[in-house]
């Protein structure tokens, strides 16, 4: 009996966990869709009022820093100009948390190019080479870094950005994300040669990037290489259901003169 009584206490406690934890994700979704309506209305106002009020109660430690960093950064766009100062002010009170500083990049990209690069450079180094997550985020850094690089016509710096992680042993599980930086790159300075090698160089070591796969098929169709973006077209639509995709996997079927297998494509997207 004994035996049975902790049995249903311990059921009736599980019960209990399960349901608080269920009502808990229930106000978080509801919070979050509150916050991003005042988002969609640009109501920089509500939408740190929401945060300050009701999300700070539903997120963890962590969460919060990472969400009033974002709520600023919205903030700043929505018209609130305090927001600029709050921001730096909060990165510098968190100097040691990559992800608020990485809000302050982002902020600045709009804004200026040269700070912006600095800024993410700065965030890399606050990351934790030896966990493989945080050289992920590595990456997107000197990615992004190497973005502004590009727009202010410095090429060169910024194929050397990637390249030196490109040639770093640690970096060994992040060539194909690196290799997709490269061919971002590339295709912002129109230098399609490059573009094709490190795109098909990214896709040989994770085949499941679809997005490269499109961009890559679409190019070689722009750039006259139909047999290559035929073939890259049916890799991406045999793997997963791509409305564009199949569209213009319709398109070269019929530049080649298969007007069924054209049909059947334009009908399956």
């Amino acid at each position: 009996d004994k035996l049975d009584k902790v049995v249903d206490e311990r059921g009736k406690e599980d019960s209990v966990e399960k349901e608080k934890a269920k009502q808990e994700t229930g106000d978080r979704r509801e919070i979050f869709s509150k916050y991003f309506k005042a988002l969609d209305n640009d109501d920089y106002t509500k939408l740190q009022e929401i945060y300050e009020n009701e999300l700070i109660k539903v997120l963890s430690d962590d969460e919060k820093i990472w969400w009033k960093a974002v709520t600023l950064r919205f903030s700043y766009h929505m018209g609130d100009n305090r927001a600029l100062q709050k921001l730096k002010e909060y990165a510098e009170s968190n100097s040691d948390n990559p992800d608020v500083s990485y809000q302050l990049a982002i902020l600045f990209e709009g804004m200026d190019y040269e700070k912006a690069k600095q800024q993410f450079l700065g965030v890399a180094r606050l990351y934790d080479k030896a966990n493989n997550d945080d050289r992920n985020k590595i990456v997107d850094c000197y990615h992004r870094a190497g973005k502004c690089a590009a727009k202010e016509g410095k090429i060169t710096q910024a194929y050397e950005m990637l390249y030196s992680l490109l040639h770093d042993d640690d970096f060994a599980n992040q060539k194909a994300i690196i290799l997709s930086a490269l061919a971002d790159i590339s295709k912002m300075n129109k230098d399609w040669e490059r573009f094709f090698a490190y795109a098909e160089g990214s896709l040989d070591l994770d085949a499941s990037n679809s997005e490269l796969r499109f961009d890559l098929a679409y190019q070689y169709e722009q750039n006259g290489y139909h047999k290559l973006s035929l073939l890259h077209y049916e890799n991406l639509t045999s793997s997963l259901t791509h409305p564009m995709g199949l569209n213009n996997l319709g398109v070269g079927y019929n530049h080649f003169g298969l007007l069924g297998k054209s049909i059947t494509s334009y009908l399956d997207s």
